[in-house]
Order: structure tokens, then sequence, then C-alpha cells
């Protein structure tokens, strides 16, 4: 993975995760690996936001993005209603792995 995949990790607030979002936070960087390893002559990203060939410092600034938008989410929904707050984090990392296994079963260029 690529040196810079190190902020992604330690600028969403790891010191601050609740056990049930880490999962999630840490699919979100190998998302991010996997995009920022993108081959580019045969292969593009699907995220419509992140647009089909984002720059490294794109994917970085989105998955930084996404990361710190689950987390103040995910923080609402455990703090006002506990009760859906396993609920939305097991929803969100299975998610959240469809798009990693997906992402894996990418077939290289020929």
């Amino acid at each position: 993975m690529k040196w810079f995949l190190l902020p992604v990790i330690l600028l969403t607030g790891c010191g601050t995760l609740r056990p049930q979002e880490i999962p999630w936070q840490v699919l979100n960087v190998v998302d991010a690996g996997q995009t920022l390893n993108l081959d580019h002559t045969c292969q593009y990203e699907t995220n419509p936001m992140i647009g089909a060939h984002p720059a490294d410092a794109e994917v970085v600034a989105w998955m930084l993005l996404f990361g710190a938008g689950y987390h103040y989410l995910s923080n609402y929904i455990c703090e006002n209603h506990p009760e859906g707050c396993t609920p939305f984090n097991v929803v969100a990392t299975v998610l959240k792995g469809a798009v990693v296994v997906h992402n894996a079963n990418l077939k290289g260029c020929n």
C-alpha cells in the first residue's frame, strides 16, 4: 500500500473509535489501498463521488472524509439511539466489506 495510508488511519481518530466502528474503518483503509492501486489503463473507480480515475490525493481526501463522516454518524446513532448502534455498524460493515471483496475480485489488465 502507498505510504500515505498512514494519515488515513491516524486522522480518522483511532483513539476515539467505538469497538463496533473499528471493522468499518479498517475496511475503509483497505478500500483506499485498493483504489490507490488500480491499474488505470484498464480499471476504474466506480464510486461516482470519487470519479473514474482519481489522483492519489483525491483518494486519500475522500477516504478521510468517508472515515470521519462514518465516525460522526456512528457516534450520533450510538449516543442518541443506542438500540440502533449495533445494527447500523453491522449493516455498514457488511456493505463496506462487499465493496472490498468486489474490488479484490477485479481482473487485472491483459
